[in-house]
């Protein structure tokens, strides 16, 4: 009785997963040869990104995102999808939605406004926005003290005609004009 190789079962176990036909995918839309995008990533062979997209291979975590930009994919999205052929269990990293319904994560969504996308993380941020998260994640009612994209332009025009307003706040005598002017 012959037996089927173990290398033959494994050129397509990955085949089925959302990483590689994600790759796949993107693989067309290309502008560069595989050639030069496995250049531009540091491989030695363009055949490891084509083993990929076929998924005779997994897409190596600690790539992931890289890749993704160079073939202009979700990072975040790609990374996931990576972390997907090693387990099923994928979607329990955390509990925040994608887009697409995907329960995704909250850290990540912050990674992907950062900029991942960019090859920015949480630790890219400017020293302004940590410090704001830190607050925003130490107030206890949030709401009270930021504003809305709504509120944003009345803001604005208060700090141009109050310019101390972020460190001092209004006197008595500008709060009782707001209110008289506001009614």
């Amino acid at each position: 009785m012959l037996q089927e190789p173990i290398a033959s079962v494994d050129k397509v176990k990955f085949a089925a997963t959302r990483a590689a036909g994600m790759l796949r995918e993107a693989i067309p839309q290309q502008t560069m040869s595989l050639r030069s995008i496995a250049k531009k990533l540091n491989y030695k062979q363009a055949t490891v990104l084509s083993q990929m997209a076929k998924g005779r291979i997994q897409i190596p975590l600690e790539r992931a995102t890289e890749i993704a930009r160079v073939m202009g994919i979700d990072p975040g999205e790609f990374l996931l999808a990576a972390i997907e052929q090693r387990t099923e269990d994928a979607h329990l990293i955390n509990n925040s939605d994608f887009s697409d319904g995907r329960k995704g994560g909250f850290q990540m969504n912050l990674m992907m406004i950062a900029g991942i996308e960019s090859g920015r993380g949480l630790d890219d941020l400017t020293e302004v926005q940590k410090r704001i998260i830190r607050e925003v994640v130490a107030e206890a009612q949030p709401e009270r003290r930021w504003l809305s994209v709504a509120e944003l332009p009345a803001m604005i025009h208060l700090r141009r005609l109050r310019p101390r307003i972020a460190h001092q706040g209004l006197n008595d005598h500008d709060m009782a004009a707001i209110k008289d002017a506001l009614g």
